[in-house]
Parts: structure tokens; sequence; C-alpha cells
């Protein structure tokens, strides 16, 4: 049996806990309801710290700085809170740097349960930080729970710590991702698969939530090693099957009509909260990213930026350390879910910030950065026209391959990593014609400033 509690009466009114303390998550939700009646697509430039096995003292502190400095509008924390049992020494903490009132999604950890049900334990301060801020919940909150928040849809669960992943929470989180519509998914649990992490764990989890999240389109958010890792785009979590190794990652979801498995998402372990710091003992070319003791790691955060470039199926990641350093970055496109804007090709991209609106290029392909896509940008000379001098440059370059003397990527229109037929059917409906069109501002000039 699941449960809605409603915000308090209280909420959002005038007061100690009403709308002036809660006023900057209010006000993007103003914004994301103006793009989206429901909030289904996130505000622009909605920031969200990733990080997991906190701990209380200075390098915990540093961490929960840096989200504050790099301007965050919320934290999902996947859980192991302050190792210390000491449930009103953790959410002091977090008050202490980010204050009373800043939105804190948090998952339980293996080093939580003890104190995690009693009363005034952590899942009573979380309650009363979502009931401070209005913000409602449908379930058994950080176990098995569900959060809308201004277009993300963030689903917490507690495989291998309260129940087991395979039976329990992939059918879970099977119903709930099926019923949803939101272009963004979360699936946040803390502990791993021994394959998904680099360090000491073992399997703890099962298979199933990982494999039921990606079928999704849904981001897997775990912790629990001390360290940070982060998988190419997938198709297969459990033999780790890489999609792809390009970016954006794209994000999709299978289709259950058909045979093929077409899910595709990637896993991360966000473990530098504050605790301490592992070494690196598994190795794969599935990880596109590793961060251990092993590469001198210092504790810090992964961030999630939402809707960016004009494009709210568009999000920009990475991985900061306190010293300032970025050791990751990447962007990911979610293909999943409902927008409601224009979009003339089907692509999933609105026509506003699509770089060829009149035909579908879910991965906005942009070679050469003029802003019109490769899937409709047959001019190679970049003179404004399709012409004879681009059929020409297109037919030296015929039959090459990736890696081949004549190969040029700006050719390979499909990014397929060989220049053929399919090439040519870019050119040839727009020979004589310019290129495009794109919805894109700063088409026509190069760099194009849209995020590619």
């Amino acid at each position: 049996m699941f449960d809605r509690r409603p915000p308090p009466a209280a909420a959002g009114a005038s007061g100690p806990c009403g709308l002036a303390r809660a006023a900057p998550w209010l006000l993007l939700l103003g914004l994301g309801l103006a793009v989206r009646a429901g909030a289904e697509v996130p505000p622009p430039g909605l920031k969200v710290a990733f990080i997991g096995d906190q701990g209380l003292g200075a390098d915990s502190v540093a961490v929960l700085e840096l989200i504050l400095a790099e301007g965050a509008d919320a934290v999902v924390h996947g859980g192991d809170f302050d190792y210390s049992d000491d449930p009103d020494a953790w959410d002091a903490q977090i008050d202490g740097v980010l204050g009373p009132d800043f939105p804190y999604f948090a998952c339980i950890g293996n080093h939580d349960e003890d104190d995690y049900f009693r009363v005034d334990g952590y899942q009573d301060h979380i309650e009363a930080r979502m009931n401070r801020l209005g913000i409602a919940w449908v379930g058994d909150l950080g176990v098995k729970s569900i959060f809308s928040f201004l277009g993300l849809e963030i689903v917490m669960t507690a495989p291998g710590i309260v129940g087991p992943g395979d039976g329990l929470y992939d059918l879970y989180l099977r119903d709930r991702f099926a019923a949803s519509t939101a272009v963004w998914r979360i699936a946040s649990w803390h502990k791993n698969q021994h394959l998904m992490q680099p360090g000491g764990k073992n399997d703890e989890t099962g298979w199933g939530v990982y494999e039921t999240s990606r079928r999704a389109g849904a981001v897997i958010a775990t912790a629990h090693e001390h360290s940070y890792s982060r998988t190419h785009l997938l198709s297969s979590m459990q033999l780790q099957t890489i999609a792809s190794t390009a970016s954006p990652l794209v994000l999709t979801r299978d289709d259950e009509l058909t045979p093929e498995d077409e899910g595709r998402s990637f896993a991360f372990v966000s473990g530098l909260g504050g605790q301490s710091i592992r070494d690196q003992e598994v190795f794969g070319d599935w990880f596109a990213s590793v961060y251990t003791s092993n590469q001198g790691a210092q504790p810090g955060a992964l961030f999630g930026v939402f809707h960016v470039g004009g494009d709210p199926r568009l999000a920009r990641f990475y991985f900061k350390d306190v010293a300032g350093n970025v050791i990751d970055e990447f962007h990911v496109r979610s293909e999943v879910g409902v927008v409601d804007c224009a979009d003339a090709d089907s692509d999933g991209v609105c026509d506003a910030a699509d770089d060829c609106s009149a035909r579908a290029n879910h991965g906005q392909l942009d070679t050469d950065f003029d802003g019109y896509g490769n899937a409709c940008d047959g001019d190679f000379g970049n003179d404004g026209v399709v012409g004879l001098g681009d059929l020409l440059t297109l037919l030296r370059g015929f039959g090459a391959s990736l890696g081949g003397p004549n190969y040029d990527p700006e050719l390979d229109t499909n990014g397929d990593g060989g220049i053929g037929l399919n090439d040519f059917l870019v050119l040839a409906p727009s020979f004589g014609d310019p290129p495009g069109p794109s919805g894109l501002a700063c088409a026509g000039t190069i760099p194009c400033a849209a995020p590619d």
C-alpha cells in the first residue's frame, strides 16, 4: 500500500515555513509550468547535484559548499548519510550549508538502516524537509518512493537493503516508468552490481533494477562505492554491451511490441560525498570515466543541468571535485516521455531547438558546427547553397570508411562510419537550395553557439 502525503496547509503561505523561504525552487516551478502544463519538462538550466557516502566533517562540508557554489537547485543523495547513526547531526550539517529549505532527496543506504525508521530518525528528517517545502511524494520515503519534481521523475528504491532487487524493486520500477510521461527519469538507489562500480563491491542488487531502468530510458544513479564512475551508453547492463561511445548519450526506452531491445541508458556511481576514497579494482571498456584513489581522486559531486540550449530534452553533466577539477563532462539527450511543442519531423526535438527541423535527426549531429544538422546539410563547402561543388566533394569521398585516407566526418552525414548512398540521399533533395531548415538562431554561423 502506498500513501500520498500532500503538503501541509501552511506550505507556500506566509510565515516561517512559507513562500519567502521556499521562493528559489518555487520560482523554478513557475518556470517549469510555463514550459509545459504539469511541469513534464524541467525549467531551463535546472541543476541537480548527485552525491552519496557523505559522512560528517570537513570533506563532507566542502562537498556541500561546492554544491552551493555551483548554484545547484536540488540534491539527490544516494544513501549512506553520516556513518555515525546521528540523524540530527546529518540534518544540521545540510542546514548549515544549504539551509533548511533546500530540496534534498535521499534514499536509504546500508549504513543508515539502524536509525532510518525510528522516531526522529533519518526518514523523519527527510519527511520534515519535504513537508516544509510542500513537496509531495508517493510511497515509503527513500525506500520505495516517487517524486515528480520540476519535470524530473525521481524513483528511489532500496535493493539489497530493504528487500531484494529482483522480484520486488525491478517490478516497482517497471510499473512506475510504464505509467510515466516524464522526459527525464532518474532511478536512484544505493548499492551496486560488481561490474557497475570500479571498486571492491560484490553483486548486491541483482540485474533486474538496472535492466528495468535501462529499458525505461532512465538515468541510473547509485553510490555505495567511494569513488566516481560512469558507463558509456549501454544496451545491456548485465552484459555490459556498449551501444555508443559518442556524446550526447541518447536515452531511449524499449518498445514492448517489438522483439528488439531498444532501451538505452547509462549508470553512474557518485560516492565521493566526503566519507573516504577507495581504489580501483574493476576495469572494463564499458566505463567512460573512473575517478578513484588510483587517479588521485578528491571529494566532489556529479552535476546534471537539464534543459540546456533551449532544448528540454538535452542535459549537460559534469563531475567536479572540491579542488575545482572537472573530471568528466558529457551531454545526454532523452528521447522518452512527452514534450508539448512543435516537432514537425517527429524526432523528439522541439522545432525551435532542432538543428534540422524538417528532417528527423535524433542525435542532432552537426559535424561542422554551423547550426545545420548533418541530416539536412549537404553544403559541404559552407557557401550557403547545396550545389555541384558539394556533389563532387561527396563523390571524392564515396566508399571511404572511418580511419581511411579519404574519410571526412562532415561527409558522413549519419555518423555510421562510412560514406555511401545514404549520404547522397541527404544531398539530393537539397540540390540547388540552402541547407536546413534549422530552428537554431545561430544557424549558418561557424561555430554555431548551440550545444552539439
